[in-house]
């Protein structure tokens, strides 16, 4: 399938989402990744040429066209735990079958990841969501392009999100006296939640800060949450419009 200039701007923010995603997540990033979307100052708004260096470097080799798929890698952090994010190529199906999150599911296992991640631009059959939706082990991901448009973290009004570690969590819940059901929750599906990966039940602590009069940021207030399993309809597309 032929990519259109706009299809290809778009993958390139998608792709430097996902390797921004990671990063932050702790996971090792390749130095072509790096070059290419952390450090190269026009990333932010790609030029011509570099758009056309991510085309090279996501054509495979005795291939003719760009693909979604060469996009797809596995990533590993100090510790060694694994994440195998998989860019699911365009079909010409109204949605992506059981088949596909079959084949995505076993790859994630052969790679021996801890985590999965599946980034597609089409939605899914009732089937292909059951089966995502009753996996336990990996944890499985998914993201649609539309998500990826933004890094939700960089946003200027996106407070800080911090999880706290087991021992902060201990240590919190012992020194406010609190159960967990206690502590008001933040979805799963929430956009700063899913970005950095974190699991139900996890504490969530929030700073809130505001510019100051010389122009600094002081703190303003501080919440934490709980990661519930509240659903979102992740595959509803927000009014977010990405051009070249």
């Amino acid at each position: 399938m032929a990519f259109s200039p706009d299809d290809i701007y778009k993958l390139f923010i998608v792709k430097r989402t996902q390797v921004e995603m990671l990063a932050d997540r702790g996971y090792l990033i390749p130095n072509d990744e790096i070059e290419m979307f952390l450090e190269n100052p026009n990333s932010l708004q790609p030029t011509p040429e570099l758009l056309a260096d991510f085309v090279r470097r996501y054509t495979p080799e005795n291939a003719r066209t760009f693909s979604r798929e060469a996009m797809s890698l596995t990533y590993t952090d100090e510790n060694n735990n694994k994440t195998y994010v998989y860019f699911v190529p365009p079909t010409t199906k109204v949605k992506q079958g059981v088949g596909v999150v079959n084949a995505f599911i076993d790859t994630s296992v052969e790679m021996g990841a801890n985590v999965g991640i599946i980034i597609t631009n089409e939605g899914f059959t009732s089937d292909a969501r059951k089966t995502l939706d009753t996996l336990t082990e990996p944890i499985i991901q998914v993201f649609f392009d539309h998500q990826l448009y933004i890094n939700p973290t960089t946003h200027m009004m996106t407070p800080r999100h911090t999880r706290l570690s087991p021992e902060e969590r201990r240590s919190f819940l012992t020194k406010y006296k609190l159960q967990p059901r206690q502590i008001l929750v933040i979805s799963i599906d929430d956009p700063i939640v899913r970005y950095y990966g974190w699991n139900v039940g996890d504490i969530i602590k929030i700073e809130r800060f505001n510019l100051a009069t010389n122009k600094t940021m002081v703190k303003s207030s501080i919440a934490y949450r709980i990661v519930s399993r509240v659903r979102f309809d992740v595959e509803k597309k927000p009014a977010v419009k990405v051009t070249s």
